[in-house]
């Protein structure tokens, strides 16, 4: 299966604490999906094995599954990772979130990787790319795999995916680079409300990625208006990065005070350079 594929192997502490972390989560219990399935003989075998609860489960590779329960197994970890797929797709936002400083979220950057680990273990194949890609947590580094599952993700629509698949390409990261491509990408994340992908978006029209030098003018427009659209959306880095165009008056009216206003917002969620910026302007941030 492209779990199986994906090779994902924990430490016993980070093993530990996602599990404590998908446990917190509203999802059926083993028991209920071997009722809907009518695979009690399953669930008997499984107990006796150790295996108590859905992430148990899904957290068995299938050959190790096959060995304790019986071939049919492998259909109950199926149904099991369908049904943790929602939690798992919201754990994977709530951990980018804490990661990167988006939803007006203060950056804690341990606790978001727990939680992508965690969206990972429980199936999520956008997060499954991400720590493959990162080597995030205990995982190890495999940027060919990180790539294959951040594709399939985006191909499903998940926008964070399409918005990092756009950055493989930008960078040729594992791929032959294609700046067509990954604004094709970063287009489709930005269409999908993703503060990301409109970050992303926003930064290459300002850089002039893909703009003709005639367009240059149009372009400051083009990226004032993403960038405005992320940090109207609480990402720190794009309200940083509006603050720098407000300061400026690139593609949109020179506004000191908005610009302040930015930088303090940003500061606060724990953005680095915000952070510096707000020391220089004497504001302490609480």
């Amino acid at each position: 299966s492209d779990d199986d594929e994906a090779g994902l192997k924990l430490h016993p502490t980070t093993l530990k604490g996602v599990t404590t972390l998908l446990q917190r989560r509203k999802v059926p219990s083993l028991e209920e999906i071997t009722v809907e399935l009518d695979m009690k003989a399953e669930l008997q075998s499984l107990q006796a094995s150790g295996i108590r609860t859905i992430f148990d489960l899904v957290k068995l590779p299938n050959d190790k599954l096959k060995q304790l329960a019986t071939s049919d197994a492998i259909r109950l970890k199926k149904r099991a990772l369908e049904k943790l797929s929602p939690e798992a797709e919201k754990l994977y936002e709530e951990g980018l979130e804490l990661l990167l400083g988006l939803n007006h979220k203060v950056i804690n950057r341990s606790e978001g990787i727990e939680h992508i680990v965690a969206a990972a273990t429980a199936g999520c194949k956008a997060a499954i790319g991400h720590c493959l890609r990162e080597g995030l947590g205990s995982i190890s580094q495999n940027k060919e795999k990180g790539y294959i599952f951040t594709d399939k993700a985006a191909k499903k629509g998940n926008v964070y995916a399409c918005s990092y698949l756009g950055e493989i390409y930008e960078n040729g990261d594992g791929v032959e680079e294609n700046t067509k491509t990954a604004l094709k990408w970063y287009r489709r994340a930005a269409d999908g409300e993703c503060a990301l992908g409109q970050f992303n978006l926003g930064r290459c029209a300002r850089m002039g990625v893909g703009i003709d030098e005639d367009q240059k003018k149009l372009a400051d427009k083009c990226a004032a208006t993403w960038i405005g659209k992320s940090a109207e959306k609480g990402f720190c880095e794009a309200r940083f990065a509006m603050a720098e165009l407000r300061e400026c008056g690139h593609g949109i009216d020179k506004d000191p005070a908005a610009a302040k206003t930015l930088y303090l917002e940003a500061a606060k969620q724990g953005h680095k350079k915000a952070l510096e910026k707000a020391m220089q302007l004497g504001e302490g941030i609480e």
